[in-house]
């Protein structure tokens, strides 16, 4: 027997008007929490779940050589992916030499202030299946930094509960700081469910290059109260070897959110030190502390 939150708006254009199958309100921390239920759903079979893509790729550099062209074609280079449904809750995605040959190209981006990165969103699909699971505050997981995985392995879904993203991977020794190294990258991002919309998370990254090494170790939480309020907090560090030398640096962010229907507010402050470091992540700018204070009516 199985039970199923849905839910279902209706929105029209002209007016801005939304009507929803069950009702919900705009004075809620959370919409997903309204949902209504499917009831007495039994015998869902799915059966096996199993996806097998090869790839082959193959060059051939040309050259004029007198009247004719002389070409110097590679080796093909094999890879493939792999999804299996393990259970109906957990999928197993691998990937070996993958092609990333057909992914769109990037949007331009302009930089307005040089000691900020430029964040471009992951559009691979290896990476796409089940990034959802990988979502952290601060975006302590960004799988843009396996640059050209070699190989790489990743379990995502839920277990006894709780939502599990499982990644590792080996990146191209063209990545590694003396291009003699596979750089090896671990990540782990744990959330589990507790009254109503609250739900508390962890995350543990690693990248390992060699002699020199990042490991980030976070905790968060999402905690909602009174149906209009919620807070979110994140503390968490990192651990950095580089040259034998190891740097401790700490991460926090604490957030108030008032979802009232006529009036609220967002209050938020975040501070990375100056030596954090998320070598699997993606921090736009460290050694800053940023308050923000919101207040809307409608």
């Amino acid at each position: 027997m199985q039970t199923w939150s849905l839910n279902i708006t209706r929105r029209v254009q002209s007016s801005g008007l939304e009507d929803s199958w069950t009702p919900a309100v705009r004075a809620q921390s959370s919409f997903l929490s309204q949902s209504g239920t499917l009831d007495g759903l039994t015998d869902l079979r799915r059966g096996l779940v199993l996806d097998l893509n090869p790839v082959v790729t193959a060059k051939a550099d040309g050259l004029p050589s007198g009247d004719r062209w002389t070409y110097d074609s590679n080796r093909p280079e094999l890879g493939g992916n792999v999804r299996w449904g393990v259970t109906p809750n957990l999928t197993l995605n691998g990937t070996v030499n993958p092609d990333f040959s057909q992914v769109e190209a990037d949007a331009s981006q302009f930089t307005y202030d040089p000691r900020a990165a430029l964040f471009f969103p992951e559009k691979r699909p290896f990476f796409l299946d089940g990034a959802e699971l990988f979502r952290t505050p601060n975006n302590l997981i960004y799988t843009r930094q396996i640059a050209a995985p070699v190989a790489a392995v990743k379990l995502t879904g839920q277990a006894a509960g709780t939502d599990i993203a499982v990644l590792a991977a080996a990146d191209d020794v063209a990545t590694s700081v003396s291009s003699a190294d596979h750089p090896v990258f671990n990540i782990l991002r744990l959330q589990r469910s507790l009254h109503g919309a609250s739900k508390v998370g962890l995350v543990y990254t690693d990248r390992i290059d060699g002699a020199d090494s990042n490991r980030v170790l976070a905790g968060d939480a999402r905690l909602q109260f009174k149906s209009i309020y919620d807070v979110q907090l994140q503390a968490g560090t990192s651990r950095t070897t580089t040259n034998g030398t190891t740097t401790w640096a700490p991460i926090w962010q604490a957030i108030l959110n008032r979802d009232g229907r006529h009036f609220g507010l967002r209050y938020a402050a975040t501070g990375i030190h100056d030596d954090f470091r998320a070598a699997s992540g993606f921090i736009s700018r460290g050694g800053v502390i940023t308050t923000n204070l919101t207040h809307r009516g409608t």
